[in-house]
């Protein structure tokens, strides 16, 4: 097992007194979000754990607005019988039972027109949440902390502008 992260978990902690700066540099660290004096949340292992809090809160937000707006008595007949389906045509398929595999290939098409009604309920509550998270992520954030926790795999440098310029 590599143990690195350790070490890298102990030097970020020790890097985030500002006398440390001073000794290596003469000057304090630039990141990616806020100025250091400008920043609410100061320090590195400060700044992990409140993203870590926002996305906690924002996971709530999010179970919070597809619990109101999702039918879950309906959401859950639609997934119990959508399994027991495929449970069936399964063991069918297993057995080689062509007689059962056709009787439960007639209901293919009613247990897809199922699977599509149940991917568009958990599809209304994701349009309302997705603009305000990722305002969230793009204007309030980077506000907020000094450095950069998390970097996105995808460039964001396509929109024109210097709106989203990592």
């Amino acid at each position: 097992m590599d143990f690195n992260f350790i070490l890298l978990f102990i030097d970020s902690a020790f890097l985030q007194f500002e006398f440390f700066d001073d000794l290596v540099s003469g000057e304090t660290r630039m990141a990616l979000g806020a100025e250091p004096e400008d920043a609410w949340v100061k320090g590195l292992i400060l700044t992990m754990f409140a993203v870590t809090g926002f996305g906690i809160l924002l996971n709530v937000f999010n179970s919070a607005v597809r619990r109101k707006m999702v039918d879950q008595t309906k959401l859950k007949r639609i997934m119990k019988e959508t399994k027991a389906w495929q449970k069936e045509r399964m063991a069918a398929m297993r057995a080689k039972d062509t007689a059962k595999s056709a009787e439960l290939g007639k209901k293919s098409s009613y247990m897809n027109k199922m699977s599509m009604e149940m991917m568009q309920m958990n599809m209304r509550p994701m349009m309302i949440t997705f603009v305000p998270l990722i305002l969230i992520f793009y204007l309030v954030l980077p506000a907020l902390f000094t450095y950069t926790v998390a970097i996105s795999p995808i460039s964001l440098n396509v929109i024109p502008g210097d709106m989203f310029q990592l």
